[in-house]
């Protein structure tokens, strides 16, 4: 199959949060000016002369900082290419009038769709809870959405409570077909010094990821939750887990474009795992995207892989 490109426009380096598990820490520090729309229709009409090119995402930083964000919406519907915008829900929650603007945009009608990043329950803290209003928005709105999910140390504990929490207001409010996303932080550009002071200790990674699935198992919701960057063999329930998105998703690849590297320089991202001598006997090596969580097998930062002999 041949793989499906995706660009990944990193458009600003400018965020309102500052977590501790940053992927992009480094590259928000640099200061770097944002991209602007004269680049980003540049790369696109570059890279699109190489490759088939249907689906954009917009990211940062914080994506919806960007001062002509909705010019960047409009040139990309005008190219009939489906968008998905990955925010923190920060500005949605806070701008009204903002939120009013983009609506359009992911409505039902459309393939656009928001990528939602939650991670904790509004109790947390002050900016989950603006987050959490945010979430509800999309919802009482029914635009089309997705959610991602990390697990990491400060919210191993919690996780089951948030997916009962997810479920009960998506319940409440939406009609529609959804998307989880549930990450590690094993991925090629995680600094050392995040992957040990973030990851959870080995013992509470399956049992967690029950918890959250539990909920889910018990709702006719129409939702299709994938696990990303970590081995499916954490998986003890796979009632919500649709193999064929995870399939696709992994016959994918993404060129990545920022203030640095554009043009002929755009980074190649590949979230296939490359597989270890164990994986080779796994009913679901061809599937998993276990990624680059393999690089550090044996290092002790992650629980072991068995692989599958039966589902």
């Amino acid at each position: 199959m041949n793989r499906k490109k995706i660009i990944l426009f990193n458009i600003t380096s400018r965020c309102n949060e500052s977590c501790s598990f940053c992927l992009k820490s480094s590259f928000l520090k640099k200061g770097l000016s944002d991209l602007d729309l004269q680049e980003i229709k540049e790369n696109y009409f570059f890279l699109k002369k190489s490759n088939h090119i249907s689906h954009v995402v917009l990211t940062g930083g914080e994506p919806t900082l960007h001062s002509n964000f909705l010019k960047i919406l409009d040139f990309f519907e005008s190219q009939n290419v489906d968008i998905s915008l990955v925010t923190n829900l920060l500005r949605i929650s806070q701008s009204n009038y903002f939120f009013s603007k983009i609506k359009p945009y992911f409505s039902k009608d459309k393939n656009n769709r928001i990528i939602a990043s939650v991670n904790h329950l509004p109790s947390f803290s002050q900016k989950e809870k603006q987050r959490a209003l945010g979430f509800i928005k999309i919802l009482q709105n029914q635009l089309n959405f997705g959610l991602t999910i990390l697990i990491y140390k400060e919210n191993i504990d919690t996780l089951g409570e948030l997916s009962l929490w997810l479920r009960d207001n998506i319940e409440r409010y939406y009609r529609g077909i959804f998307e989880i996303e549930l990450r590690f932080l094993y991925f090629s550009e995680t600094p050392k010094d995040i992957l040990i002071d973030s990851l959870p200790k080995e013992k509470q990674v399956a049992p967690t990821v029950s918890d959250f699935l539990a909920p889910w198992s018990n709702t006719d919701l129409p939702v299709n939750i994938m696990p990303s960057r970590f081995p499916l063999c954490y998986i003890n329930n796979f009632n919500k887990i649709d193999l064929g998105v995870i399939k696709l998703r992994g016959n994918r690849c993404y060129l990545l474009v920022d203030k640095e590297f554009q043009r002929e320089k755009v980074q190649l991202i590949d979230v296939r795992g490359q597989g270890v001598d164990q994986c080779n006997n796994c009913l679901l090596r061809n599937i998993c995207m276990a990624g680059d969580y393999l690089k550090y097998q044996g290092k002790g930062w992650q629980p072991s892989i068995k692989p599958f002999k039966k589902l």
